[in-house]
């Protein structure tokens, strides 16, 4: 008996070991929806799609001189540093997207801004972005 229940306790411990931590790995896209968290680095880095601060895209049925562009905020929490972080789309007027920025030991870049607009805009929940983090 005591031999069935040693053995029962070590196959729930590998188990337990080989569980999914829930985080995502680091250097793969990921996509987060609007007012939704990921959680990256086993943990460690929390990211949150917080606000579309503008989305002045062009819309896909029009022609425009411009091609506009999103802006994004999110928020982030690194073990204890709390803080957040604009990630603009880049555009051709005034090259003034920022792709990438730089939270504690990460670079967070921002990939795509989803769904592209093909009219007015109405509402931001079904937005989503893409990003991809890696270590610095």
């Amino acid at each position: 008996m005591k031999n069935h229940l040693f053995l029962i306790i070590f196959f729930i411990s590998i188990l337990a070991c080989n569980q999914d931590n829930g985080g995502i790995e680091i250097g793969e896209d990921y996509e987060i929806n609007f007012q939704e968290s990921a959680t990256f680095d086993n943990g460690n880095l929390e990211i949150s799609f917080v606000e579309v601060v503008e989305d002045s895209r062009c819309p896909s049925t029009i022609d425009c001189v411009w091609e506009g562009r999103a802006w994004v905020r999110m928020n982030i929490t690194e073990i204890d540093i709390v803080g957040s972080i604009d990630l603009i789309t880049e555009n051709s007027i005034n090259r003034d997207s920022m792709l990438t920025a730089e939270f504690g030991d990460f670079l967070i870049e921002l990939k795509e801004v989803k769904p592209y607009p093909e009219g007015v805009i109405s509402s931001f929940d079904n937005y989503s972005v893409v990003i991809n983090i890696n270590e610095l």
